[in-house]
Formats: structure tokens, C-alpha cells, sequence
């Protein structure tokens, strides 16, 4: 600690100037590559996503899942008309699905 009270001001400011960018380029890169393998996983769920729906079996099972969601919320639909709390709860659900379908 004493070398950098030793130091000239100048010189001083110089070294806690070139640490203050030395940590700005650091982090930079950090997000530079966090960015970019975002971008890759990104391109590689959209890859996957043109290749499942480019054949109708890859999207059977989930067509299925589909209708037996809908037919099961409107069974629960029926059987809680008499409750105003679940009811908010079943559309709650109904909306969340949508907005993950992105609807």
C-alpha cells in the first residue's frame, strides 16, 4: 500500500484510471458472451422448432396434450360454476397458457 502512496498524483490517477477501464473491458466481454450464446440458443430453438413442425407427427402428441387440456379446463369450468374464486383461477390458468402459447 505505501508503493501507491509513493506515487505521484498523476501517475496515481493513471493506475485507478487504466483499473476502471481495465474492469469495463472485462465485463464487456462477459456480456459479449453471454450474448452470444443466447443468440446460438436462440437460433438453435428456432431451428428445432422449423424442424418438429415441418412433419405433422412431431406435433401429434402435443395436438393431443391440446385437446385433452381444453376438454379437461372445460370440465373444471362446469364443475366450479358455483365458485366465482376458482373460476378467476381457471381463466388465470386458461391466460397463462395462451400467453406460453403466445397467443
Amino acid at each position: 500500500m505505501q508503493f501507491l502512496l509513493d506515487l505521484p498524483v498523476g501517475r496515481r490517477l493513471a493506475l485507478g484510471l487504466a483499473s476502471i477501464i481495465s474492469i469495463f473491458l472485462a465485463m464487456l466481454a462477459v456480456v459479449y458472451l453471454a450474448q452470444s450464446r443466447s443468440i446460438e440458443a436462440e437460433n438453435w430453438n428456432a431451428h428445432t422448432y422449423k424442424v418438429l413442425a415441418s412433419e405433422d407427427r412431431y406435433l401429434e402428441p402435443w395436438n393431443a396434450g391440446l385437446s385433452t387440456l381444453n376438454q379437461a379446463w372445460g370440465g373444471a369450468k362446469r364443475l366450479t360454476a358455483d365458485n366465482r374464486e376458482q373460476q378467476a383461477r381457471l381463466n388465470e390458468m386458461k391466460a397463462r397458457h395462451l400467453e406460453f402459447r403466445g397467443w
